[in-house]
Order: C-alpha cells, then sequence, then structure tokens
C-alpha cells in the first residue's frame, strides 16, 4: 500500500505495468455482464428517437448546436460517491461522465467562441457497489456561452424558457403539476451563515438538503441525517433552518426572509441578491413561461458548479416532488478549468441545464401504451398518433416463398426508390399468420404479392382502419404516397417530402380550405363508396394538376383588363373567337392583339414534341399595365 501511495517510489511502475499486464479471466468476463440491462426492444428505441427528434428541433428553434461531450478525464474532486474511477497504465486516476456539465465547463475555456448555444445528448455513469460494468443513464444538456456580463439574465431566462417549451410539447409533461424552483447561491449561504452553520459544516450541509423535499426526504429526515455524529450540526441550527423551509414569489419571499432577519447583518444583504433574482423573473415573463416559478431559498442541488449566481430546479409539484431537471449559471466552475494561459481573455460565463433523457424517453412510452389501449375503441382518432412508433410503412408479403423472393424483393426495390419506407415480410401461409407475426410492428399497409400481381394487380390491406383496396401495379405508389400523406396530416407529423407540392404552403395552415371536397354519388350506384379515400384521392389529384400546371410558359403583355378577359374566354381551336375579340379592340390594338394570338399558337405548338408528348398543357398571361394574370388552355388548341 505504502508503494502504490507513493507515485515517486521506484516500485510504483512495476506493481502497476504487473496489473495491467494480468491475463483475462473468463469467469470475470462473463460475470460482467450478469447485471447488464438487455437491449431495449424496437419499440422503446424507436420511441427514444422520437424524443430525440423534438428536443432536437426545441434546441435548435433556439440556434443551438449540437456538440460532443468529453468521456474521460481526470477525477474531479466535486464528486464524493458514485462517480466511476478509473485507473490507466502510467497511474492517473480518470472518472467517466457522472453528468455532462463538468464536461463541458472543461470544454467552454478551450472551445471555439462561435459556439454560443449548444446541446449535447449523451452518457452518464455510476459505480455499482459490487463492481461489474457501471450503471448508465441517458442525459441531455442544453447551455448558453457567453464572453461578457451583458444580458446575464436574460440567457438564464431564455435556457429556463427552453425547459417551459420542452413540457409544453411532450403530453405527459404538459398534464403534469410542474413548477420552477429558482435560488441563488449567495441567498443560501447567507441563509447557512443565519443559522449558525458553521464554515466546515456548510459542504456537507447543502449536499444533504439539496434532497429536501423530493420523494420521501422530509425536513425530519433531513434532521436526522445533518444531526449524526458525521456532520454534527447543531440542534438550534436546525430550528432555524426549519423556519426556511418554504417557497414563494420574489416579492412575498423578500419580505418573509427579512421578517425573519430583522435585526441582523443578513437582512441588509438580502437587497442585491433579490436585484438580482428579479431581472431573472422580469425576462421569465416576458418570455411567457407558463410554469409557476418560485424562490426556494433552501435549494442547492449541485450548488457546488452554481457557486455566486443563479440556480433551479423543474420539478413535479405533487405531495411527493421529485426533480424532473436542474440547472444553472456556472462560471465558477468553467473559472476552474480555465487554462493560465488564457488569463488575459475575458472571462467566459456559462448556463444550462440537463435532464434525463431516459426518464423523458420512459415517460413517453407509458403515455403511448395508455393512448393505445384507449384507441382500442375509437380507430380513427388517436391521442398519441404522432408518437406512433414504426420501423417503416409497408409490409410487403405473399404467400408463395418463391414470389415472395422474386416478385416481393421487386416491389420493395421499388417502394424505396419512390422514398416509402418497406420491408419483405417473413414466410406466412396466411394472412391470419402474417398479422398475428407483426402485431406489434405497428405496419400501416401490407401489400400482398401474387403471381400474377403485375398483370392484375395488387391487394393491399389498410391496418387503421380495417380495409382491402385492390390496385393496378401503376397505381401503387402514387396511392400508398396519397395514404402517406393523408395519415400524416391525420397525426400531426406530415412529411413533407410526400405530402407537399414545392410550390405548396404548408398543409396546415389552410386546412379547411384543402379539404373542401364535395362528393356527388349517383343513385343508381349501388356499390359502397369510401368517401374518405375519395376525398384524399381528389386533393392529392388536384395538387398534381396545379403542380403540372407551374411548368406552363408565361406570356407577358401590354393591354387592357377587359380584353385580357376576353382573351382568356378564347380557344385557339376556334379562329372566331379570335376574330371577335380583335375585331372589337381599338384600331390601334388590333395588330397587336393580332401578335398575341401567333404568340400563343406558337406555345401550344412548342408544346407537342417529344414524339407528340405534351410538356405542358397552358400558359398564363400576364398584364404588365395592369398586374393581372390569367390561365389560359393551350390545349384546346388540339
Amino acid at each position: 500500500m505504502h508503494l502504490l501511495s507513493d507515485p515517486s517510489s521506484p516500485d510504483y511502475k512495476k506493481i502497476l505495468s504487473a496489473i495491467f499486464s494480468q491475463s483475462p479471466k473468463k469467469f470475470e468476463d462473463i460475470a460482467w455482464d450478469m447485471d447488464s440491462r438487455g437491449t431495449p426492444a424496437a419499440n422503446e428505441l424507436l420511441v427514444q428517437g422520437l424524443v430525440k427528434e423534438r428536443l432536437t428541433s426545441i434546441f435548435r428553434r433556439h440556434g443551438s448546436v449540437e456538440t460532443t461531450r468529453q468521456m474521460l478525464f481526470p477525477r474531479s474532486q466535486h464528486y464524493n460517491n458514485g462517480a466511476v474511477r478509473l485507473l490507466d497504465s502510467t497511474g492517473n486516476v480518470l472518472q467517466l461522465p457522472f453528468d455532462l456539465t463538468l464536461p463541458n465547463a472543461r470544454a467552454i475555456p478551450r472551445q471555439d467562441p462561435s459556439l454560443e448555444k449548444t446541446f449535447a445528448f449523451g452518457t452518464v455513469y455510476r459505480e455499482t457497489s459490487h463492481g461489474g460494468e457501471p450503471r448508465t443513464h441517458k442525459e441531455v444538456d442544453f447551455d448558453i456561452v457567453s464572453h461578457n456580463t451583458l444580458d446575464l439574465a436574460l440567457k438564464e431566462a431564455e435556457v429556463i424558457k427552453v425547459l417551459d417549451e420542452i413540457i409544453e410539447e411532450f403530453p405527459p409533461l404538459r398534464s403534469a403539476s410542474m413548477c420552477f424552483l429558482v435560488n441563488h447561491s449567495d441567498l443560501l449561504q447567507l441563509v447557512l451563515e443565519f443559522c449558525r452553520i458553521t464554515p466546515s459544516q456548510i459542504p456537507l450541509v447543502k449536499e444533504v438538503i439539496s434532497k429536501l423535499n423530493v420523494g420521501k426526504w422530509t425536513m425530519q429526515k433531513i434532521r436526522s441525517e445533518l444531526r449524526s455524529p458525521a456532520i454534527g450540526v447543531a440542534s438550534t441550527s436546525l430550528d432555524e433552518l426549519a423556519r426556511f423551509d418554504f417557497r414563494d414569489s420574489p416579492k412575498q419571499m423578500q419580505k418573509r426572509l427579512r421578517d425573519i432577519m430583522e435585526g441582523t447583518e443578513f437582512a441588509e444583504r438580502l437587497t442585491p441578491i433579490f436585484v438580482r433574482i428579479n431581472w431573472l423573473m422580469g425576462y421569465l415573463k416576458s418570455f411567457d413561461v407558463k410554469r409557476k416559478v418560485y424562490v426556494n431559498p433552501l435549494g442547492s442541488l449541485n450548488d457546488k458548479f452554481f457557486r455566486g449566481s443563479i440556480l433551479f430546479q423543474c420539478v413535479f409539484d405533487n405531495k411527493r416532488r421529485d426533480v424532473f431537471a436542474a440547472g444553472g449559471r456556472y462560471d465558477s466552475l468553467v473559472q476552474e478549468f480555465r487554462p493560465k494561459v488564457l488569463a488575459s481573455r475575458p472571462q467566459t460565463h456559462a448556463v444550462g441545464f440537463n435532464l434525463s433523457w431516459d426518464r423523458l424517453s420512459s415517460a413517453m412510452l407509458e403515455y403511448i401504451k395508455g393512448s393505445s389501449k384507449s384507441h382500442l375503441k375509437h380507430h380513427e382518432v388517436e391521442p398519441a398518433a404522432f408518437w406512433k412508433t414504426r420501423r417503416c410503412d409497408v409490409l410487403v408479403a405473399s404467400f408463395d416463398s418463391k414470389i415472395l423472393r422474386k416478385k416481393g424483393i421487386e416491389v420493395v426495390q421499388d417502394l424505396w426508390a419512390n422514398d416509402i419506407s418497406a420491408e419483405l415480410a417473413v414466410d406466412a401461409s396466411s394472412l391470419e399468420e402474417l398479422l398475428t407475426k407483426y402485431k406489434d410492428h405497428n405496419h400501416s399497409w401490407i401489400v400482398i404479392v401474387k403471381q400474377d400481381s403485375q398483370e392484375r394487380g395488387f391487394k393491399v390491406r389498410c391496418l387503421v382502419p380495417k380495409e382491402e383496396f385492390d390496385l393496378r401495379s401503376s397505381e401503387l405508389i402514387p396511392w400508398l404516397r396519397n395514404e402517406i400523406r393523408a395519415r400524416n396530416q391525420r397525426e400531426g407529423a406530415v412529411d413533407f417530402r410526400q405530402s407537399r407540392l414545392p410550390s405548396q404552403p404548408d398543409p396546415g395552415i389552410d386546412g379547411e380550405r384543402s379539404s373542401d371536397v364535395r362528393i356527388l354519388v349517383p343513385q343508381h350506384r349501388s356499390k359502397k363508396t369510401n368517401r374518405r379515400n375519395i376525398v384524399e384521392n381528389a386533393l392529392f389529384r388536384s395538387r398534381e394538376v396545379i403542380e403540372d400546371a407551374l411548368h406552363g410558359p408565361i406570356a407577358a403583355i401590354d393591354t387592357r383588363d377587359d380584353l385580357l378577359e376576353a382573351i382568356r374566354d378564347t380557344r385557339l381551336s376556334d379562329p372566331e373567337s379570335w376574330r371577335t375579340v380583335i375585331q372589337s379592340a381599338p384600331l390601334t390594338e388590333r395588330k397587336y392583339l393580332s401578335q398575341v394570338h401567333e404568340l400563343l399558337v406558337d406555345l401550344a405548338h412548342e408544346n407537342h414534341v417529344n414524339d407528340g408528348a405534351d410538356n405542358f398543357s397552358n400558359a398564363f398571361i400576364y398584364n404588365y399595365r395592369t398586374g393581372s394574370c390569367v390561365y389560359y388552355d393551350l390545349g384546346r388548341g388540339k
């Protein structure tokens, strides 16, 4: 032991070399994985991906860029228990990330100044009591870095606003009772000094009271731990400390604290602290943060990182309170890792939060399961529709294994080439067997391939709602694209690559207009019609027609609007209609209108090229005298 504790000892390196040159032991290799959690199911991984996608969209909305965090670094003195510590072959004591904040604080002094707003998804580690693989948790951080002291409170408010937006974005959080608890490190220090807690006890007390009112940690349990011989806080100090176990608005908090501290030096020290807190509160109000915000004078979670500044928690505000996310301004931590060679540069400031990505994903998974059960009775409207977990949209199947591996592959390849997610089914002898095998995979459609599918078409089964369609091979891809677009619109997850024309505005903006399809069914037709499919196909084809029309050329002319309207009513195949318009025009414009007629005839002739294939069927006539524009059908010339 003496040799290992003295790195300068001549035998130190020999001992380390002997330790690291041991042969691997098979038993240890097997035992390592005994307590490891198995790989999550596909649906769980899909939900994690959706959660990450939503979080990323929120962060990017605030101008943030994704970064990574250092995975291995020298052991930090900021962690007492639980951190995973390692020894390398040279004798350096290292550690894996306990959180993503400290690795970021290490990186900030050296990072490019352009990185002001960043976010990172990563893994944090906890030591296991019996050795073996460390416990892991997924965490996500959002941080704002600045290189001057301008608007520090504004940036703190934006960080809290981002958290508020996350709560609004995820249904199980939006419906939960949640709030923000804000504190200032100087206020916490002031309270502990007022309670006559000794300087040597203060760090330990902060660590213990960070658990106050979280889970089962009542003030009574906190008192017991603080009274233990390991800390030994006096009972009179604990009585004083209990007087600060409350939360309130900044104005009321300052009043209550002044009443408690009246007649002491501590009362006067409250003013600058609450000036700082009130700045933050003002910006939170401007940002329209929807959750309630309270000041909590005993809030101390990770106070060691946030010395001299703001710290906050986002909590589930129930009888048994639980922490969802926590953060604050960690300028002092950044300063700690600032190299001396950079001392001449302005000080860097940083504020951010971290939250459990694992926990958020689990909450969404439970929400989806609960919503799916209630959805069984209501096939058309599903509360968790956006969060529906699908590996892909289409399952291509056949009840003949040879056809599946020949024609089925061709269909899948065709779907992939058209940007439709699909996969080939396993062998199955019936539809019932197929549905049983894939009951938890949530495909939207099953395409059944037969020997004569190329000539007679495919049978397509829609799983929600349960319907079957017979489609010609040429119709399959347009039909699926249209169905995917319609489904995505219903679920609020529009895939713009498939559902929106390049020139078309967001369908969500004009929803009522886009669904104005009026169906007239003849009474002599006894066959049942699927109104939903008629509407969706009508919308899809009408938008295709609009897109085709945009390919038409534009003739820019100079005339009166009444003549422009008259031109629109003419046909190139009807010379008399043009003669009437020209003769009704003033003498000075007749020659010009004849030239307009010739221009449109030329456009119609140019259109009919490439062995008779039409490039466009219309033109637009723009009147640059008045700004009017009309659609003109060149096809009438045939």
